[in-house]
């Protein structure tokens, strides 16, 4: 399948735009020199523009477009306190006004450390330790 024709799959389903940007590719000649190795390229999708980036905001634009066009206001979010799914999904939501609820699988911590969500944030408007093995996990529903 060629990149055109997956676009076009794609175009299919509901899609809540979040990056407006292609994010760069960048070469690594230093590391190419000292593993002795063909080139070596890094896709910078920490550039992305929501939250911390990362590679889970584009699957996102597709869950969290999904929600809204099913009506939804709400998501849950669930993953270990320092979850990447987490936080960039409160992110997302926040900028797309929706409610998003954060369960965290792992017990609840003594005192908040400014690597783990705080309540007061407006990017988490609700936050809550729910002790379990089980990975991360998204749901979506209307209040």
């Amino acid at each position: 399948m060629t990149g055109i024709e997956l676009e076009a799959a794609l175009t299919a389903f509901p899609r809540s735009r979040l990056c407006d940007f292609a994010t760069p590719v960048h070469r690594l000649p230093r590391l190419e020199r000292k593993l002795n190795t063909c080139p070596l390229y890094i896709k910078r999708d920490d550039l992305n523009g929501v939250g911390s980036g990362g590679n889970k905001v584009r699957p996102l634009e597709y869950l969290l477009g999904e929600a809204q066009a099913q009506g939804c206001d709400v998501v849950i979010a669930s993953g270990q306190e320092n979850s990447n799914l987490c936080s960039i999904a409160a992110s997302a939501c926040c900028r797309l006004g929706l409610k998003c609820i954060l369960v965290h699988n792992n017990d609840q911590p003594r005192a908040l450390r400014a690597t783990s969500c705080s309540t007061s944030s407006p990017a988490w408007r609700s936050t809550m330790w729910a002790p379990s093995r089980k990975r991360n996990a998204m749901s979506m529903w209307r209040s």
